[in-house]
């Protein structure tokens, strides 16, 4: 039943956004800009600089009477008019009706609702419009998670949404990890506060606050600019370092440009000779990068991995390493082999699908080292999609001097018919060149602009095609991967 929902809402969202592009596309004949639908709308500009919003019919659900309208990530309409040189802002709904009365400076949409500024005065309201924090405060800045920062004057106070958690006693407020908050008070001193207001740090005099891990914290002296341990009853626990973070109930420490490990009495785990250590997420063992190698070490300094290798990398099941002479294989988080160190892979998915070269051969295999290899005939070359081993779409393949796609699955896509194909960065759609003529193909094969233009320059956001007999145009370029129903039916 799941495997099925998700084939579904897959093929229903490709679906809705081809439709969807091809509405945008149509709509531009009667609009200036039109936005990407979010919701079931998209905001559209008239030739005449009005707004309105549209539903995917392409109807519009008001009277273009705006001078600008904006759909927040949080589902807020933000709409402003114009009064001369001045832009009075609001909130509206998908109808048309004001909110939030348009008569503020700024309106910022936040996951809490809305900070509000006019005349240089600041408030919260919710997403309905109501004034929750009277608009008289001189600046307000939101925390997350239902907290802000209330400055009256040259100090601060910590509120949840309109109730005062502390009065007005910091210089700022910053947030930290776990709930807790950074704060200097009135004498300079820093100091911390959980999310209830509760002093959990002694003040410290001439440091900055960097990070808490009860019963550590972290500073950072104001002249130095070193970083040391102390207790939150404000001990030193360790000696002054060029950088210092909590890891693994240790700290990861660097001097003299070099990184090392320390426990919390500042005695040496693992030496300072790496360039470079840090810890994946959710695990506890330590990437050490050398010049010439890295290694794997538990909290003890032991290697996890045998053998030398020059880089290591990982997703979220094994460890990908590399040697210097390019082979790769795969191991366990624990160190135990997967797939052994003789591939020299091209791309891999999330489901542990790889394309690789093994000896004079191209394979399809599995990181995980559970499958068996399947050889892929025919193909005498696969081009790596730039430096990045992670893909999901199709793969760019060469026969003698033309191109074609393969799958991650190891399956033709495309037969080798043109002189060149080349990938657009992470995007599922491609370049194609065939006798200098220029187009896109999506990654099933599908001609999206047919080869007609003499010049393609790709851009940040778009590529420009270039023609001396038709009109030059901008695509704009899709950053989205399209997930094949081989990768889905491996969800479970």
């Amino acid at each position: 039943m799941k495997r099925s929902l998700i084939i579904f809402l897959f093929i229903f969202s490709y679906s809705f956004a081809q439709d969807s592009d091809k509405l945008r596309d149509s709509l531009k004949a009667h609009y200036e800009y039109v936005g990407f639908f979010k919701n079931g709308i998209t905001e559209a500009r008239t030739k005449q600089q009005k707004y309105t919003l549209l539903n995917t019919k392409g109807q519009s659900l008001f009277p273009a009477t705006f001078s600008y309208i904006y759909l927040s990530p949080y589902g807020t309409i933000i709409a402003s008019k114009s009064e001369g040189n001045k832009s009075n802002q609001g909130v509206i709904d998908t109808s048309g009706k004001v909110l939030l009365p348009l008569e503020y400076d700024d309106v910022f949409a936040i996951e809490d609702g809305l900070i509000i500024n006019k005349n240089k005065k600041y408030g919260i309201a919710d997403n309905d419009g109501k004034i929750l924090l009277e608009l008289k405060y001189d600046h307000i800045q939101h925390l997350g998670d239902g907290l802000f920062s209330v400055r009256n004057g040259a100090l601060q106070a910590l509120y949840r949404r309109e109730l005062a958690i502390t009065g007005f006693l910091y210089k700022s407020i910053r947030r930290l990890k776990e709930g807790n908050f950074a704060v200097i008070l009135p004498d300079n001193s820093c100091s911390a506060i959980d999310s209830t207001g509760n002093p959990i740090l002694k003040p410290q005099k001439s440091h900055t606050v960097i990070d808490i891990k009860k019963p550590f914290a972290i500073i950072r002296s104001n002249t130095t600019h070193k970083f040391c341990a102390i207790t939150t009853e404000g001990k030193k626990m360790t000696d002054y370092y060029s950088s210092l973070v909590f890891a693994n109930n240790q700290f990861i420490a660097s001097k003299n440009k070099l990184y090392g490990v320390i426990a919390y009495d500042n005695t040496v785990i693992v030496p300072f000779i790496y360039t470079y250590i840090c810890v994946p997420a959710q695990q506890d063992f330590y990437l050490a990068m050398g010049k010439n190698q890295t290694k794997v070490l538990n909290s003890k300094n032991e290697s996890l991995l045998k053998g030398e290798y020059k880089s290591i990398s990982h997703n979220k099941q094994c460890l990908i390493a590399t040697t210097k002479n390019g082979l790769s294989g795969t191991f366990t988080f624990t160190g135990t082999p997967l797939l052994p160190v003789v591939y020299k892979l091209i791309a891999y998915n999330d489901s542990g699908k790889a394309i690789a070269k093994k000896g004079d051969s191209f394979y399809c295999t599995n990181l995980y080292g559970n499958v068996e290899d399947k050889k892929i005939d025919g193909v005498q070359n696969i081009k790596q999609p730039g430096d990045n081993y992670e893909w999901t779409g199709a793969l760019i393949y060469q026969n003698n001097a033309e191109t074609g796609l393969i799958s991650m699955e190891g399956n033709i896509v495309l037969k080798t018919c043109y002189k060149e194909i080349n990938y657009i960065y992470d995007s599922d759609e491609f370049i194609v060149n065939n006798n200098e003529k220029y187009g896109i193909i999506d990654a099933r094969g599908t001609v999206i602009v047919p080869e007609k233009y003499d010049k393609a320059t790709i851009g940040k956001e778009s590529i420009h095609f270039e023609s001396k007999t038709i009109k030059p145009f901008y695509y704009e370029i899709k950053f989205n991967h399209i997930m094949t129903l081989a990768d889905l039916r491996n969800l479970d």
